[in-house]
């Protein structure tokens, strides 16, 4: 049902919208990896993977640049 209404996975929009939370606490300063966990990624391989895969960058080289 969830992927009839909105044409996604529920794990694949979980990521996008942990990805959307993560870069507005990066752009308000806080480190990476607190950022991670704040989100509900506790392995920073996979932060660090749907980060990229959502932004096309790391976390942090969006900080770096934010």
């Amino acid at each position: 049902m969830f992927r009839n209404l909105l044409d996604t996975s529920a794990i694949l929009y979980l990521h996008k919208v942990r990805i959307h939370e993560a870069v507005k606490k990066l752009n308000s300063g806080e480190e990476v990896k607190d950022v991670a966990y704040a989100v509900g990624y506790s392995s920073m391989n996979n932060f660090y993977k749907y980060f990229k895969l959502y932004r096309g960058e790391t976390p942090a080289a969006f900080k770096k640049r934010g």
